[in-house]
């Protein structure tokens, strides 16, 4: 299950931060204006992945997962339309929905939701297998698939369906996956 959840996060995360800049330099955008935008986005991540970390002790870790997920699929068409532009206040909105909203939804909720999901006798075992195999079947070859894909159809409306392939994958592994909310928040919530 780690490694259909990490599909979304993992391809999307090497389209964001590998595959765009080169998705740039094709649309004729300064490298300095994807960076600027990428780089601001992450600054960004670093108190929204706390936030929705947070988040989770009360709504629920598959919840905000799960909107995440749902979020890429909602933003895949508008990251590239939004870049297709080519002016830097639009692309750096680009990067801030797609890093700074979607994936820190699911960045910041990962580390505990996947260790949650196995006893602790296999857990570093069991998460450390299913993340990084994830890493190679859903992030590593996304920006060759993306390039690949660019390259044939000269348009992102395949990348883009792609992103939201991914996201499809995801969800479909969450509903199969229970709840980990430590029973401690759910106690406090009903205080």
């Amino acid at each position: 299950m780690v490694v259909g959840l990490r599909m979304a996060e993992g391809g999307a995360s090497y389209i964001f931060f590998a595959f765009s800049l080169a998705y740039g330099a094709y649309r004729g955008i300064p490298n300095q204006v994807m960076l600027e935008g990428l780089t601001i986005s992450m600054m960004i991540v670093t108190v929204t992945a706390l936030f929705y970390g947070r988040l989770s002790d009360r709504l629920g870790r598959r919840t905000v997962y799960m909107a995440g997920a749902i979020g890429l699929m909602l933003v895949a068409f508008p990251f590239f339309w939004l870049i297709d532009t080519r002016e830097p206040s639009l692309v750096l909105l680009a990067y801030v929905l797609a890093d700074s909203v979607v994936l820190a939804a699911m960045v910041g909720v990962q580390p505990s939701y996947m260790a949650e999901l196995f006893k602790t006798e296999v857990r570093y075992s069991g998460m450390g297998i299913g993340r990084e195999l994830s890493s190679v079947i859903g992030g590593g070859i996304a920006p060759m698939i993306a390039t690949a894909l660019l390259a044939k159809y000269h348009s992102s409306t395949p990348v883009a369906i792609y992103l939201i392939l991914l996201g499809l994958v995801t969800v479909v592994a969450l509903l199969f996956t229970p709840e980990t909310r430590p029973r401690e928040a759910r106690r406090a919530d009903l205080a």
